[in-house]
């Protein structure tokens, strides 16, 4: 099998017009998937986007009664504080001393 020298194989012009050509071909595929994920991809959303902003029903809220609701709500809900101090406790038991019996 013969030997290729290395020293022909890259000082051919013919190889390094190869070279170049790969170089670039590479450079092109890396500028196209820049484009795509940065620039293509932002414009589609942004159409999307704009799409569905047609699509949603332009209703408006009333928050007087939204307001009213919740206050009603905050009434049924709220009740009296209560005072611990009142309430008896029955589970604390007078300690007895056995010396009593």
């Amino acid at each position: 099998m013969p030997k290729i020298k290395l020293n022909f194989l890259f000082s051919s012009i013919k190889y390094f017009y190869v070279l170049i050509i790969i170089m670039m071909a590479f450079a092109l595929s890396l500028l196209s998937l820049f484009l795509y994920q940065n620039l293509y991809k932002s414009i589609t959303q942004s159409e999307q986007i704009i799409l569905l902003k047609q699509e949603v029903a332009p209703d408006t809220i009333d928050l007087a009664r939204v307001d009213s609701v919740l206050s009603a709500l905050k009434q049924k809900v709220s009740q009296k504080t209560i005072n611990w101090l009142e309430i008896k406790n029955f589970f604390i038991y007078p300690i007895r001393n056995s010396t009593e019996n």
